[in-house]
């Protein structure tokens, strides 16, 4: 899920010091909306909101299951 994927770059990419969070938007919004060709991907005046809100301060804890599928 998104939540999972951000937690795990948030854990091995950002706070270990890969990325910075401008640098993680980037990669996965800004640039593959672009790619796209879709009105998404930045926050600005006229294109569409498609948000995550992310606490870093939050723990979660996912089930092994949730991370891959057997198929």
């Amino acid at each position: 899920s998104v939540c999972e994927f951000i937690s795990l770059c948030y854990t091995f990419l950002i706070k270990e010091g890969f990325l910075n969070w401008q640098e993680l938007c980037r990669f996965t919004s800004k640039n593959p909306s672009e790619f796209l060709g879709l009105n998404s991907g930045v926050i600005e005046v006229g294109k569409e909101a498609n948000l995550v809100l992310f606490d870093e301060n939050e723990e979660i804890f996912a089930p092994k299951s949730s991370l891959y599928s057997e198929d």
